[in-house]
């Protein structure tokens, strides 16, 4: 379970009323935010995996399951950026329903009602709370960064009967014609700038550009969130090639 989620149904609500109203105290908020920061650590963790994953899969020309975890990279990137800001998305759950609410980890403040699926709310939270964001500002083509991400999930997911392999999908072309290996490194030192919103390029820029915002959140928290050793061990070691361990993969970790 989310450790904030489990921290809120135990000391917060253990009642299991619906929360709108129950105000944080001093004590309570700053207990949130340190679960909070283990979460944003789990979360930063699965999109480093589901990157790497993807990029191991490109290389044996998987392109559809691909893009789903890069997909899913996206979503847990910007989870790990909301949860970095003290935003925890809790539910309260009455049957097999769940309802989503937004609780900001300070003194005072109360859970907000929102609605949608958790990734619609977790890519609408992002919106909301980073209005500036590149992620946000810019455009993929004529579609915003999170439409034309969801919308390249769903095309694999929903939208064909049979998946692209052996062939690329469109917008995998000019990543399949080139060295995944060179792509990686100029996807990381482009910090979210160009590549996250070309077309071309996208479908992996993007993850890492989301991946690179976590990062920045990170460095920020008190005290900065770095992740284990042997954690960081094991997702350097998934951005490997025939030659090694690809150049730049751990800039992604804090």
């Amino acid at each position: 379970m989310h450790r904030a989620q489990q921290y809120f149904d135990t000391f917060i609500n253990p009642a299991g009323n619906a929360p709108t109203g129950i105000a944080l105290n001093p004590t309570t908020a700053s207990r949130l935010e340190l679960e909070l920061a283990e979460d944003a650590k789990s979360y930063l963790y699965s999109a480093v995996v589901s990157v790497g994953d993807a990029i191991q899969g490109i290389q044996r020309e998987m392109f559809s399951w691909s893009t789903v975890k890069l997909y899913y990279a996206v979503f847990y990137a910007l989870r790990a950026v909301l949860a970095a800001h003290k935003y925890a998305i809790i539910y309260h759950v009455v049957g097999q329903k769940g309802t989503p609410y937004r609780l900001l980890a300070a003194s005072g403040q109360a859970p907000t009602k929102l609605s949608g699926n958790t990734h619609k709310v977790i890519l609408q939270q992002y919106t909301v709370h980073f209005p500036g964001a590149p992620m946000v500002t810019q455009l993929i083509g004529i579609q915003k960064p999170f439409d034309w991400m969801m919308d390249r999930r769903e095309e694999i997911n929903y939208k064909n009967a049979k998946f692209h392999e052996p062939a690329a999908p469109l917008f995998f072309k000019k990543i399949a014609s080139e060295n995944i290996r060179r792509l990686l490194l100029a996807y990381i030192n482009d910090n979210g700038t160009t590549f996250a919103f070309d077309p071309d390029h996208a479908i992996i820029a993007l993850p890492i550009a989301a991946i690179q915002a976590a990062k920045t959140a990170f460095a920020a928290m008190v005290p900065p969130a770095v992740l284990l050793e042997d954690d960081a061990k094991f997702l350097a070691g998934l951005f490997r090639d025939r030659h090694g361990e690809m150049p730049g993969a751990r800039m992604l970790l804090p």
